[in-house]
Order: C-alpha cells, then structure tokens, then sequence
C-alpha cells in the first residue's frame, strides 16, 4: 500500500513537473527565435525569467537546461508507473535506488542553479524556482518509495521518521524560497514600459532659460556651477 501511494504521488509530482519544464522549454524557444521576446513571468527586473532564460547559464553541455527537465520528469513519471507493474521484487529496488538517486541530483542541481540565480545573475526565475520546489518534493516522494521497497518490518519505522524529517528541511526550504521570491517581487525594480518612460521624462518638462522647453528634446537642465 504505501509503495502504491508512493509510486502515484511521484508520478503527479513529476507531471507538475513535466507541464513547468514545458513551458519554459517553449520561453526558452522564444528567446531564440526573438531576443526582444518578453515571457509572462517577467514581474521586474530581479523577478525575470528572461534574464535567467537568456544567460549562458540556461544551458548545460551544450543543452538546454529546460530541454533536459522536459526528459527527466517524463523519466520519473514512467519510472514511478512502472514500479506499480513491476512483479519482481530486486526489480523494483533497483527502480527505487534510480528513482532516488536522479530526485538527489535534480534537488544539488537546483541549488546550484538558485545560487548563480541569486548570486551571479541577480536574477529570479518563476518558473525555475517552480521546479526546485518539485524537485524537493520527488525528494521526498521517491526517498519513501526506496523506503518502501528496500526496508522492511522495524527499520521501516526508523526510515520514516528520517523521511519526516527530510520532508520537514524541503518544507523549511521551500517557504524561504518563497520569501525570497516575495522579497524580490516587492522590492526589485520595477520595469518600465514605454508608457511609464514618457510619463516620467513629461514630469522633468519645464521652461528653459532661453525660452524654449524641455519636453520634446533630450536636453538636460543646466547644472550650478561654482561660478553661478
């Protein structure tokens, strides 16, 4: 029973995945084929998907990240399916210990990823930052479904406390994530449209000492000087 709930809570995890990696596989195409391309998850300059989708960092071995994580998750889906057909028991372990070992990689490869994000780029991306929360959560989904399959009977019980506590640090990091993403949404820079930049540039028109207007002309006011 708990193998089956497992195996179904993998795959509707990975599948949340699947549809995140879609979407950014197709941003990603866009920007391509159109540098000027603005994808929906732009919020400001700091919250931009296209800042993140547009470095050098988007792509890993000469493929794109986005291209990569569309074939993982449908990988972890097909995995978690096949471990409800499976009948041989050496069988399922050995799905179970891959399963497990691709969701470890995936989690150290968002952090790597969150971290030139933050740290590199000065950037955040929505819909990255989607998938390191899935990441987390096949975690913990094929961490209890290598639990089910290769412990039994008294360490059973030791392994799922382990797996509360390993599900409670991914919780734990997923809210920061969440600050931090809230954090930059109220205080990155907002982008400016066209119309805001006119706006703006109308709000500095005034007179200028030689009768004519500023409105109109990049020319800027005249300065103080120490000579007046």
């Amino acid at each position: 029973m708990a193998l089956k709930r497992s195996a179904i809570a993998t795959c509707v995890i990975a599948l949340i995945g699947l549809a995140i990696a879609a979407d950014l596989a197709y941003l990603h195409l866009q920007l391509v084929a159109n540098s000027a391309y603005t994808s929906w998850c732009n919020v400001n300059e700091t919250l931009s998907c296209n800042a993140v989708l547009a470095s050098e960092y988007a792509v890993f071995l000469g493929m794109p990240i986005a291209y990569a994580a569309v074939v993982t998750y449908v990988g972890f889906a097909a995995g978690a399916l096949a471990m409800l057909w499976i009948v041989r028991a050496s069988r399922r372990r050995q799905l179970a210990t891959a399963l497990f070992g691709v969701a470890v990689w995936s989690v150290l490869f968002s952090l790597y990823l969150a971290a030139v994000s933050l740290f590199v780029l000065g950037a955040i991306c929505l819909l990255c930052s989607g998938l390191y929360i899935v990441n987390l959560a096949l975690l913990v989904a094929t961490l209890r479904l290598f639990t089910a399959v290769r412990v039994g009977g008294r360490e059973q019980s030791a392994w799922q406390d382990r797996t509360r506590v390993i599900a409670g640090v991914c919780g734990a990091t997923v809210l920061l994530l969440i600050g931090v993403v809230s954090w930059k949404a109220v205080n990155g820079e907002q982008v400016l449209t066209a119309e805001d930049i006119k706006r703006a540039f109308s709000a500095f028109a005034g007179d200028r000492p030689d009768g004519l207007t500023y409105e109109g002309a990049l020319v800027s006011p005249p300065q103080p000087t120490l000579w007046g």
